[in-house]
């Protein structure tokens, strides 16, 4: 965070990555640890959100708990950030860094749509 920050408010370039290589770097550890089978960083907290996650998602098939309710609630008022999230994501796959600042990917209204809805 501290390298992108010096890059971003200085133009300071501390390990000789591109700007954009930052929130990938960013993206690719959040998902590392959050799926990592290792025992550190509240493996059991990280088990038990996953669990949780899953019984949302199916929750028409399964009996709803209090811990699914909460997760779900949770996930509701998170609607925005998940879009965001997923602006994230096709900048990195798409390649939206090489075009003009956000044309691959902003025409995508139907995919934030179904992403509000979830």
């Amino acid at each position: 965070f501290m390298a992108f920050m010096s890059r971003a408010r200085r133009g300071m370039n501390v390990f000789g990555l591109p700007q954009h290589a930052f929130p990938i770097i960013l993206y690719a550890a959040t998902v590392g640890v959050a799926a990592s089978p290792f025992r550190f960083w509240l493996r059991p907290t990280r088990a038990w959100l996953a669990r949780n996650t899953a019984a949302v998602l199916a929750a028409p098939f399964v009996p709803v708990t209090f811990a699914a309710n909460f997760v779900g609630d949770y996930m509701t008022s998170m609607a925005r950030v998940f879009v965001d999230l997923d602006y994230g994501v096709c900048f990195i796959v798409r390649g939206g860094w090489e075009v003009e600042a956000g044309a691959v990917c902003s025409d995508r209204d139907l995919e934030h749509a179904l992403l509000t809805a979830l």
